[in-house]
């Protein structure tokens, strides 16, 4: 079975995870990648984040604190200088620099969450991943690429300080984004990154992964094929 079978399998399971789709995907750049390092890296994320959390109450407390323990006691922050750089897509390159595109720092926070019984879920705002925690006393939302908790009323203005024009919320965007969506915008980022770098070897193996999901997507055969041809194949 290839790299690119067990993501296909893994991707239309009913029950996937974010961070073993990640993982599939980080074997696009690593090959050899240690699956069972990254599992490790993480379940010690959330046994360290359980130990730290033991005095914080519901509601905006627990979400203050949760990201306080993810960005200030973990150093984990966003890629502000070399947005670009793939390395900030890749779960590995992520939890060893500390450092990654908001999507992955959010994808972090829902993996160390569900393993310490937090509700943080993935939102798909305009140009901006962001993180939903929720309990009986509402919710409240994390960024962790900034650092900030930041209430549901103020989401409109917090991105449109991001972007830098005025943003509309659309009701839909409060809805969680599935894993598989998420893997879906992990690997064009990636895709885009190395694109960018004019790595095409590593640009075409990711449209590969992209195309045994969505081979319905004719964008995606014609970049191939134009990278095939920039590669004298």
């Amino acid at each position: 079975m290839t790299a690119i079978d067990v993501f296909v399998r893994h991707f239309e399971s009913a029950g996937a995870l974010p961070e073993q789709l990640a993982i599939d995907i980080a074997r696009i750049a690593y090959p050899a990648l240690d699956e069972t390092g990254c599992w490790a890296q993480i379940d010690a994320l959330a046994h360290s984040a359980a130990g730290r959390m033991t005095h914080a109450r519901d509601g905006a407390t627990t979400a203050q604190a949760f990201l306080d323990i993810l960005c200030q006691d973990f150093g984990f922050h966003g890629a502000e200088k070399g947005y670009y750089d793939p390395r900030n897509s890749l779960i590995p390159d992520v939890l060893a620099r500390r450092q990654g595109l908001p999507i992955m720092l959010c994808l972090l926070c829902m993996a160390v969450g569900r393993r310490i019984d937090l509700q943080i879920d993935g939102l798909g705002f305009p140009a901006h991943f962001m993180a939903r925690y929720r309990d009986e006393a509402g919710d409240w939302l994390l960024d962790p690429f900034y650092g900030q908790l930041v209430a549901p009323a103020a989401v409109a203005e917090h991105l449109a300080r991001i972007v830098g024009r005025p943003l509309q919320v659309a009701r839909a965007m409060w809805e969680p984004v599935s894993a598989q969506l998420i893997a879906l915008r992990m690997l064009n980022n990636l895709r885009n990154a190395f694109l960018m770098a004019d790595n095409h070897t590593l640009a075409l193996r990711t449209l590969d992964y992209l195309l045994a999901v969505q081979p319905q997507e004719r964008h995606y055969w014609r970049e191939r094929g134009v990278l095939h041809y920039k590669l004298e194949d």
